[in-house]
């Protein structure tokens, strides 16, 4: 080994272990342990109730419709998380219709299942255009 390998290997070995001691006092566990002296009250409403909602979405035709209606449900404040699927009715016609669905899990309280929808419709353009419905719940089951 050269002296300058020597060298970068000596201060290698002296800043790793600081970079070992900063992830430990740094670490958000002393933060969440702190969290947990705190009244029940403000941990009750911290911990707030999710809901799933199952939408169907006419108008999508291609995959970037997808991601744009997806981008925009997850920019909704309370929107803990959104997927859009598509499949298209029959496979050998390429220009047969698609069927949509949006499965959304919001928090209660913070966005409706109104204001959802209008996302999904304030998603079209010149060229695409976007309705979605709620389903029901028992379609929503068959789902499952």
């Amino acid at each position: 080994m050269n002296k300058t390998t020597k060298n970068l290997h000596l201060i290698l070995s002296l800043i790793a272990p600081l970079g070992l001691v900063a992830v430990l006092v740094f670490w958000p566990g002393p933060i969440v342990r702190s969290l947990a002296g705190l009244p029940e009250a403000v941990q009750a409403e911290q911990a707030l109730q999710h809901e799933q909602v199952l939408l169907k979405v006419d108008g999508i035709s291609c995959i970037t419709c997808r991601w744009n209606i997806q981008g925009k449900l997850r920019k909704v404040p309370g929107v803990q998380s959104a997927e859009v699927t598509s499949k298209r009715l029959t496979w050998w016609n390429p220009f047969s219709k698609t069927e949509g669905k949006a499965r959304i899990t919001y928090e209660a309280g913070a966005v409706t299942v109104d204001q959802l929808i209008e996302v999904i419709e304030g998603a079209s353009d010149a060229v695409y255009t976007y309705k979605a419905y709620l389903l029901s719940e028992q379609a929503e089951k068959q789902e499952k």
